[in-house]
């Protein structure tokens, strides 16, 4: 769904304004935050990511946002484990394509 329809369809005009109608539109039931986000396991597994994820932090409003990441992990190549919990993986480590130039895709 395009941004600005889902911004017509809740009559909000930012992020913020939608995020909040969307946490009121919650209902009153016996479930918890906790019922929807073990935050317990997830400090857990933040914790030895933590100095890594606030690295990335700084990579926030950059303008030059491709660069400045290359930067970064160039000089801090530890930075890269903590790439399998940010897109969700459940294993320690991923593959990645360096030479795309004799990639070929098959379905």
């Amino acid at each position: 769904m395009p941004r600005s329809l889902l911004y017509s369809l809740t009559k909000t005009n930012n992020e913020d304004e939608l995020f909040n109608f969307i946490v009121q539109s919650f209902t009153d039931k016996i479930t918890t935050w906790e019922y929807f986000v073990n935050w317990q396991k997830v400090f857990h597994h933040v914790e030895p990511i933590k100095l890594q994820l606030n690295m990335l932090n700084s990579l926030i409003g950059e303008d030059d946002f491709d660069n400045k990441a290359r930067e970064l992990l160039h000089r801090y190549p530890e930075i890269i484990t903590c790439f399998p919990s940010l897109i969700a993986l459940r294993d320690a480590s991923i593959d990645v394509l360096i030479d795309t130039s004799a990639f070929l895709y098959k379905k």
